[in-house]
């Protein structure tokens, strides 16, 4: 999810940025921590809380913590996403075109 926002970061402005994993970790309440998620509620969390802090001011720990957000750090924000259906290879083909990187589920339970 961050790597998405990353690169369409850097194409709509030239400066590539590395995002907070453990911000959606700990922050994104709809999801499961380090057990994973969903990434449109992943976005809808980001879009809540104002966007996301980089990498190096909410760091990578590997484990879930209470969240600690500052929304004075926040660097980027999501101002939407769209979902594309998983059996459809031509729209996901044009969104790859149009906007650039997309998110990706795999559902490992099943």
């Amino acid at each position: 999810t961050t790597g998405t926002i990353e690169g369409a970061h850097f194409i709509e402005h030239g400066e590539l940025i590395s995002l907070s994993e453990q911000q959606l970790v700990d922050c994104s309440n709809q999801n499961s921590g380090c057990n994973g998620g969903v990434v449109q509620w992943a976005y809808e969390d980001i879009q809540g809380e104002g966007g996301i802090q980089t990498e190096s001011s909410y760091p990578y720990e590997a484990m879930d913590r209470s969240c600690r957000f500052d929304a004075s750090k926040v660097v980027c924000s999501v101002n939407g996403y769209k979902n594309i259906p998983y059996k459809d290879e031509v729209t996901q083909a044009q969104a790859v075109h149009d906007v650039g990187p997309v998110s990706v589920c795999i559902d490992a339970g099943h």
